[in-house]
């Protein structure tokens, strides 16, 4: 809070006399302004907080604040939990700089509920992006495996990066198998887990799996463990919800392991692969 405060003097006084240098206005606030105030801090969140009235403590307090958040994707993330959850996280200091900022105001005003959705829109895109990155790393992963598949094989085809090139295919790569008199389709969906524990499974890629049979295939990559987990629909039916008239199951989390009484995990290259 101490820096926040440092800062808003330092705009004060840059706006009062704005042809001295930061060092001389430093030693200027120094001699007239009474109390210890962290300017050091003050003078880098200068860099990342936007310029607004310094009349209103309170606005000022949260153009701070947001300018720390942004840099923080930790704070980001968390936001995104909720109001509460987020406040847990903090230690007395940060709490005190939201409290002044009027965030934690209760019953909230409208503007401060607004500034709460737009940061917690912020942190579900963030989250979104992230998911994304973690996405493309796995299936990057799985054409390089089956490239080295392929080649193996001997099958002179090149597996293509679906999920690039047409999103309602349903899957994310196409590659192949030895056919009876030439090459059949191979479609690859492709998860990843960073945490190393499991996995997530729409009920949308569970029924393209029934659909397509033995020609789908999951690559289920543990990036934690470098592990490849490649499976079919057979495999992970005893862990896939059921329906009941209560409801509708749409996601499942399935715990990596539930395979490992059958399936060997191994590093992630094509000749010690878990299957």
């Amino acid at each position: 809070m101490s820096a926040f405060e440092a800062l808003r003097t330092i705009r004060r006084y840059r706006s009062a006399f704005p042809l001295i240098n930061p060092d001389q206005l430093l030693s200027l606030i120094a001699r007239v302004e009474i109390g210890a105030l962290d300017y050091e801090a003050a003078t880098a969140l200068d860099l990342i907080t936007k310029e607004i009235d310094t009349g209103n403590a309170t606005l000022f307090f949260r153009a701070c604040l947001e300018g720390v958040i942004a840099q923080n994707e930790v704070w980001i993330r968390t936001a995104s939990l909720g109001r509460q959850k987020f406040v847990q996280k903090l230690d007395r200091d940060q709490s005190s700089c939201f409290r002044c900022a009027g965030l934690l105001d209760e019953p909230p005003s409208t503007e401060t509920v607004t500034w709460w959705d737009a940061l917690q829109s912020h942190g579900r895109q963030l989250t979104d992006e992230q998911r994304l990155i973690q996405g493309r790393e796995a299936e990057q992963r799985s054409l390089k495996y089956e490239q080295t598949r392929l080649g193996e094989m001997g099958i002179s085809l090149r597996p293509v990066w679906m999920a690039i090139e047409d999103n309602t295919a349903g899957y994310d790569i196409l590659s192949y198998d030895h056919g009876r008199s030439a090459p059949v389709s191979r479609l690859i969906e492709v998860k990843s887990s960073k945490s190393g524990d499991s996995f997530y499974l729409t009920k949308n890629e569970w029924r393209t799996a029934l659909k397509f049979k033995d020609s789908y295939v999951f690559h289920i990559w543990d990036l934690r463990h470098d592990l490849l987990y490649e499976l079919r629909a057979p495999a992970i039916a005893p862990f896939i919800p059921v329906d009941t008239d209560q409801g509708e199951w749409t996601d499942a989390r399935i715990a990596f392991s539930a395979f490992k009484r059958d399936i060997r995990p191994a590093p992630s290259r094509p000749s010690q692969t878990a299957r």
